[in-house]
């Protein structure tokens, strides 16, 4: 008799995961099958691209390179988003000259942002704005690994690029412990690999039909690579920026004459970028138009919602580290 019970609930266990299997099997296959025709429907949507089954559907989403019309109808100004960042004029700013920029491009055109010394993609970021407001193409690149580590986490959504821009193979990069943003290409420390400008603006030529490749155009280039920014720039020649911020203020006189005449053949005029009222730093900004306090769109572009910067912490990886949490 006990035997005979302990068959029958043997049998009953079974069955009962059986239904709870089959359960999970149908409830698996509705998900994907309204997640699938959700994005299917509305590809052009950023809300319902966030509502795929998988995180891995919304960074497909977010990475495809758009183009100017696809951004103009994703677009929902102004923006609100709120960056707590050490640079909180200069994101604005560039903002305001990337926004300017796409109002005079065709639609068909492919634009992309490039940050490079993009450090942790948060604190000390310039192009975190032109990412999270217009929907931009945007390229990070940043050699030390410290910073790399929270860069890959926190900017996900955008394209991140772990090198150096030098003409070797490989690099060997300084960290800084008393300031994040300062770590640099020297003779000791981590090797990492090298890359150009130009190379990565082909490997993303190489994600789009051949038709489109010619598309691509490079809108803004953010260069600040602690003192190595002429060995950066020799590497982008067979592509031009539209505009530009390029640190040159710890330079010497020579490689300050040199990018001078790089910008020239690229068609780039520049002046200090502390003339614009929100950037305190004494870069050069390449082509820049009427800046946000004089243009007319403004005030429909973004609110402001801070006006004063945060206290100043030079071990901004580590503030990084404490305040945002971008999961494993």
């Amino acid at each position: 008799m006990k035997k005979t019970k302990i068959t029958v609930v043997a049998f009953s266990l079974v069955g009962f995961c059986a239904l709870l299997l089959a359960f999970g099997n149908v409830r698996l296959f509705l998900l994907h099958h309204e997640g699938g025709r959700s994005t299917q429907q509305g590809e052009n949507s950023f809300l319902t691209a966030s509502r795929s089954t998988t995180q891995e559907d919304f960074f497909d989403f977010t990475k495809r390179l758009r183009t100017v019309g696809e951004m103009k109808r994703m677009v929902r100004l102004p923006c609100n988003f709120i960056h707590d960042g050490l640079y909180l004029g200069e994101g604005n700013e560039v903002l305001n000259q990337v926004y300017a920029t796409l109002q005079q491009l065709d639609d068909d055109v492919i634009p992309v942002v490039i940050e490079a010394g993009a450090h942790d993609g948060i604190t000390k970021s310039i192009s975190l704005k032109c990412s999270a407001c217009l929907f931009m193409n945007t390229l990070l690149i940043e050699a030390s690994p410290e910073n790399y580590e929270i860069l890959s986490k926190s900017r996900a959504y955008d394209r991140t690029v772990h090198a150096a821009l030098c003409n070797q193979d490989f690099a060997m990069i300084e960290e800084n412990a008393l300031n994040s943003g300062e770590s640099h290409i020297g003779t000791r420390g981590v090797k990492v690999p090298c890359t150009s400008l130009d190379a990565e603006l082909d490997k993303l030529k190489n994600e789009v039909r051949e038709s489109e490749r010619e598309k691509i155009q490079l809108v803004f280039l953010i260069l600040d690579v602690e003192k190595h920014e002429v060995d950066a720039l020799k590497g982008l020649e067979r592509h031009a920026p539209i505009k530009a911020m390029i640190e040159t203020i710890h330079l010497p006189q020579d490689d300050t004459d040199w990018i001078a005449r790089w910008a020239s053949r690229h068609g780039l005029s520049g002046k200090r970028c502390d003339v614009y009222k929100e950037i305190a730093h004494t870069d050069i900004c390449y082509n820049f138009g009427p800046d946000r306090f004089e243009s007319v769109h403004s005030k429909d572009l973004l609110y402001t919602a801070r006006k004063a910067h945060p206290q100043n912490s030079y071990k901004t990886s580590e503030v990084a580290k404490a305040y945002h949490y971008y999961g494993q």
